[in-house]
Parts: C-alpha cells; sequence; structure tokens
C-alpha cells in the first residue's frame, strides 16, 4: 500500500490542478464579460452624449434659420410697400415720376 499513496496523492493533485485551472479560467471569463460590460456602457454613454451635442447644434441651428426666416419676411412685406418701391427707385435709380410734358405721343 505504500505504492499506492503516492498514485493517490497524484491523483489528488491532478485533480487540483484542474480544478484550479478551472476556476481560473472561469475567473477570466468573468472578468472579461464584466471588463465588456463595462467598456459597452462607457460607449453607449458616449453615443448619448454625442447625440446630445448634436441636437444642441441643429436646434441652434434651427433657431437662427427660424430667425433669419422671420427677418427675410418682414424685410420681404417692407419691400412690397408701394411707397418703399418709390422711395428706392428714386433714390437708387434717380427715377421720377415723368411730368405732363415728359410724355411724348408716338402716332
Amino acid at each position: 500500500m505504500a505504492a499506492a499513496q503516492p498514485i493517490e496523492q497524484r491523483a489528488a493533485r491532478a485533480e487540483q490542478y484542474t480544478t484550479g485551472i478551472r476556476t481560473f479560467v472561469l475567473t477570466l471569463v468573468f472578468v472579461s464579460l464584466l471588463t465588456g460590460l463595462g467598456i459597452y456602457q462607457v460607449w453607449q454613454r458616449y453615443q448619448v452624449y454625442a447625440l446630445g451635442l448634436e441636437l444642441s447644434t441643429q436646434t441652434l441651428q434651427y433657431r437662427a434659420l427660424l430667425e433669419e426666416e422671420r427677418r427675410l419676411r418682414l424685410e420681404l412685406a417692407t419691400m412690397k410697400r408701394a411707397g418703399s418701391i418709390r422711395q428706392q427707385a428714386g433714390e437708387r435709380l434717380e427715377m421720377r415720376i415723368p411730368a405732363p410734358q415728359d410724355v411724348v405721343e408716338v402716332n
């Protein structure tokens, strides 16, 4: 039985070694999974932050375009007035309403 003792000890050591490797691999898989989930969480939060930043930029651009549209509509309404057209024709183009003696009839 003295010879059987070392075989049993070797079998016990082999079982401990196998159990140790199995525990190490499971721990490694668990840590890798947690690391992967953490990286995914950080990436997802970054995506939300980037989309929020883009949304803010687009909102500011939209508001600026609305303000420009309002200003242009007001300018168009001002330009459509007959008095404004006459004033600009007189100032910029030096036009005037012809006097009766300036009218020439062509037969």
